[in-house]
């Protein structure tokens, strides 16, 4: 009996993608579900990169536009449904959203320097009003939360841009009151870093305020409701910043400087407003000193030798976690509710990842280069991030979308031996959900072993299971080292069958398979194009490369492993400049990696038609 998937549609929706737009009105189905996430797909168009769309559990908010004038937009997580909230011929953009309350600014044009308005808008009663009217900043962004908005505009003074001074203003909704909290903060947050020089919590606001020259900045805590200030120390010269939720705030400030350091050395402050005490939790090195904080955990990035290290800091166990090692991030990480989320990059990989601090669950949120995912935000235990269609194949191009990533209450892993770190982790966990690949039972426990090396049985197994191939006892088998068939098992010699009779296997030569040999990386390369031309015509382009540190791409394998990576394939399992021979034996877990980057790929061109 073969499992029941949840997959066994993908065949049919590359070909039929196009009509169920038509017949649904609801969000498509993103990512494939897997670990106890759940992905939504919010198709729009005319997104904008933003590192500042805002969202909450029901909606996300965003600027779209042609030319001089762009829009705010909301849209419903659930529904899929979108609203436009403006039409006029002005400009808007830095949206923020709590609740039914969205603010944003407004201005003529597109140009930062001409003066603009805030407003606010609440989405129960359609009312807008203006907060406050002149050179607003838009570089720093503006936030609501509760009863306040807090947003920056250049006033004239000495100083700061063209002349004036950037002050720090927050508005009490209730009250309709405005306050002037300062008139000297600094300007050097924001950015694709994901710094901010102020940060609006429910009962206070943080921000860092410039210094006369050659002084420190400084970190600055002000008392919402009795208007007090409090310095809480100096702050990074190169990139001010500042993170604040609950009670806790935190930022960074130069360390001691390290021999031989590529980067400046930062020491990671952190401020309990309830007790008033300040202290260092940790030292990092790097460019972009942006630790973030939930209220209980810290989260920053340091480089690790040629690695980019993600950290976090417990505030209830005073202990540094390892979230992951990257070779490249496209942004600073994110923290909510003890979810890290981060833009990884590498020879092949360009995704959103998710690490859960409370599990120790690491989960790779989006696949597949042919999109572009970028800006990812995580709000509670949701994640949000743009995806874009990036890729040189003909044919129309899909909308933009917002992909929406729920991430599960608890979810226990199924292996004993796949950590919540481990590199395959998520194939692993969604190849065992689809009945693709299981484990073993080892001494009472459930096994997947994932570095063990795989059988080329078992690789031609997995692929009928993953593409649905036809598979039944009377199949005629062409080899002659497949051992007696056991009528009640289609392993190996149906499986083997299903494969052979349609071309995707070819064996060995002389009417052998050797079914019972270890798999190379040349072979399950070949295997898994063979299956994929084979099975879905066109899906896979011409594009062809080959892995920088790719070593002995050779005859009779070289052309498909070439169009293997050009079209994403080997994505995960070839690592930036690091030797990776394809006449190694793939291991189990490489093996899942592949298969699941195959169906990745498929799901998404099932969207793009």
């Amino acid at each position: 009996m073969r499992h029941a998937r949840k997959l066994e549609s993908l065949a049919a929706i590359v070909f039929a993608a196009a009509a169920a737009v038509l017949l649904f009105a609801g969000p498509a189905v993103a990512e494939i579900d897997v670990a106890g996430w759940h992905f939504t797909d919010l198709s729009t168009a005319q997104i904008p990169i933003t590192f500042r769309l805002a969202f909450d559990d029901q909606r996300i908010a965003w600027t779209k536009g042609d030319g001089g004038q762009t829009d705010v937009y909301v849209k419903d997580i659930a529904t899929g449904a979108s609203t436009r909230i403006t039409d006029t011929p002005e400009s808007e953009d830095s949206v923020a959203l709590d609740g039914d309350r969205l603010a944003w600014i407004a201005r003529p044009t597109l140009d930062f320097a001409v003066p603009g308005e805030v407003r606010l808008h609440d989405l129960s009663t359609h009312e807008t009003r203006v907060l406050g009217s002149g050179r607003v900043a838009s570089e720093t962004g503006l936030q609501i939360l509760g009863d306040h908005v807090a947003w920056a505009m250049y006033e004239q003074g000495a100083g700061g841009l063209g002349g004036a001074r950037l002050t720090l203003f927050v508005y009490t909704i209730s009250t309709g009151a405005t306050a002037k909290v300062t008139e000297e903060l600094s300007n050097e947050g924001g950015g694709s870093g994901g710094g901010r020089s102020f940060d609006l919590g429910s009962d206070h606001l943080a921000f860092v305020k410039e210094a006369p020259a050659g002084q420190d900045a400084e970190v600055w805590l002000y008392d919402l409701a009795s208007g007090s200030f409090t310095n809480l120390g100096r702050s990074a010269a190169d990139s001010r910043h500042v993170s604040l939720e609950g009670d806790v705030v935190t930022w960074a400030a130069p360390g001691e400087p390290a021999h031989g350091a590529s980067y400046g050395r930062y020491s990671v402050f952190t401020h309990r407003i309830s007790t008033g005490q300040t202290r260092v939790v940790a030292t990092r090195e790097g460019p972009e000193p942006y630790p973030k904080t939930d209220g209980r955990f810290i989260v920053w990035d340091t480089y690790d030798g040629d690695l980019r290290k993600i950290q976090a800091y417990d505030l209830q166990t005073e202990q540094v976690i390892d979230v992951s090692h990257n070779l490249f991030l496209n942004f600073t990480p994110e923290v909510s509710d003890g979810l890290v989320v981060w833009e990884r990059g590498g020879e092949l990989d360009s995704e959103i990842m998710a690490h859960d601090l409370l599990s120790g669950q690491t989960t790779q949120l989006s696949t597949n280069r042919t999109w572009v995912d970028q800006a990812s935000q995580v709000h509670g235990r949701t994640v949000v991030w743009w995806k874009h269609w990036f890729t040189n194949q003909p044919g129309p191009e899909p909308p933009d979308e917002f992909a929406v990533a729920r991430a599960p209450v608890s979810f226990a892993d199924p292996f004993g031996d796949v950590d919540g770190h481990h590199r395959y982790r998520t194939a692993i966990i969604g190849a065992d959900e689809q009945g693709i690949a299981g484990g073993y039972i080892v001494g009472g426990d459930l096994l997947f072993r994932p570095e063990a090396p795989l059988l080329r049985a078992q690789f031609a197994k997995m692929v009928v299971e993953a593409f649905d191939v036809p598979v039944t006892e009377d199949l005629a088998n062409a080899f002659s080292d497949l051992g007696p068939d056991d009528p009640g098992s289609l392993y190996p010699h149906e499986y083997v069958a299903a494969l052979s009779s349609r071309g995707i296997i070819k064996g060995v030569g002389g009417g052998r398979f050797d079914p019972y040999v270890p798999l190379t990386r040349a072979q399950a390369a070949t295997i898994l194009v063979r299956a994929l031309d084979q099975l879905y015509p066109g899906l896979l382009t011409d594009a062809q490369g080959q892995a920088p540190g790719a070593y002995y791409w050779e005859p009779p394998h070289l052309e498909n492993l070439r169009r293997a990576y050009g079209n994403d394939l080997l994505a995960g399992t070839v690592d930036w400049m690091q030797r990776w021979d394809a006449r190694v034996v793939c291991s189990r877990g490489e093996a899942v990696q592949l298969i699941w980057n195959a169906l990745s790929l498929l799901h998404e061109e099932g969207r793009r038609s």
